[in-house]
């Protein structure tokens, strides 16, 4: 199991997704601004059940972590959000998605995931490139992005429908140095 600690942050880190953390994800993906800046599916349940068995796929092409934090004045770590990186080796780039649940949202939970990651992405797999496509109103992510070095790229029609809709996002980039 990878479990990769936040740089200069003792109380967080982010670890492979396991089964027993679906549930706990599912109830933040519920999260309104979760749906709509993290893409809506019918069952966000099947979605993690299909990204443990990803994490588990050979060749490994998608790393699928919880951010974790202790709980103050206990040892126990919890999940506060979640976050994966899916490889598209062909291209030597990586795509970063993210989403921490609103009780811990403006603690710097994902910001130092997306550093986590990124670092992670750059040093031991030696990608090129990361982005992250984000819908255009979701500021709070934006500045995530943009405090971790990515800088906007390009508008886009993504893929997935949300009720029946197609949704237009930005991409944010950030490449290795």
């Amino acid at each position: 199991m990878i479990i990769i600690p936040f740089e200069n942050e003792e109380d967080a880190r982010i670890r492979e997704l396991k089964k027993f953390d679906i549930s706990s994800l599912e109830t933040m993906a519920q999260d309104s601004e979760v749906q709509k800046n993290f893409f809506k599916l019918e069952s966000m349940e099947d979605y993690f059940e299909s990204a443990v068995a990803w994490n588990n796929a050979k060749p490994r092409d998608y790393y699928g972590f919880v951010i974790e934090c202790n709980k103050p004045s206990e040892s126990i770590q919890f999940p506060a959000g979640y976050i994966h990186l899916i490889r598209d080796e062909s291209e030597n780039k990586g795509q970063v998605d993210f989403f921490v649940d609103r009780k811990y949202r403006n603690k710097h939970l994902a910001s130092h995931a997306l550093q986590t990651i990124s670092n992670f992405a750059f040093q031991d797999l030696h990608l090129d490139s990361l982005e992250a496509k984000v819908d255009p109103s979701n500021e709070a992510s934006k500045n995530v992005l943009q405090a971790n070095g990515f800088e906007f790229y390009d508008k886009s029609n993504y893929d997935l429908e949300k009720d029946g809709i197609e949704d237009e996002y930005e991409i944010y980039t950030v490449f290795r140095d």
